[in-house]
């Protein structure tokens, strides 16, 4: 979990602070696959503090435009990480309601013993 590798996730978040493309880290073990962190990118994006999105599932940015076969796809490809890491492009929706199209790529994270513990 999130509170487990503490340490791990401070670190990495301080790096992708600086990055400009938005980044979230998702616990993929607990219930709902929340948002443990979301990087100032991703929530200048969004228009979400990071008290409004981390905790929730990412399904809070779903609107009217977003194609619901894939959001089907990302919820597969995170339980399935090795079967296919391209790209997807996908329409979400700003807190405003705007909506936007980015691209999203999951990258798994694993732990030093294998397991996929973020995504």
């Amino acid at each position: 979990s999130c509170n487990d590798t503490r340490s791990w996730l401070e670190k990495f978040t301080e790096v992708c602070d600086y990055f400009q493309s938005g980044i979230v880290v998702v616990d993929i073990h607990a219930a709902g696959l929340p948002i443990c962190w979301a990087n100032e990118a991703f929530k200048t994006l969004i228009g979400y503090t990071s008290k409004a999105a981390v905790g929730r599932n990412c399904q809070f940015l779903e609107g009217s435009a977003t194609e619901m076969h894939i959001v089907q796809d990302i919820a597969r490809r995170m339980r399935e990480p090795n079967k296919d890491s391209k790209p997807m492009r996908i329409t979400n929706h700003t807190q405003a309601g705007k909506a936007f199209k980015y691209t999203l790529s999951l990258h798994p994270i694993w732990d030093p013993e294998g397991a996929q513990v973020f995504c």
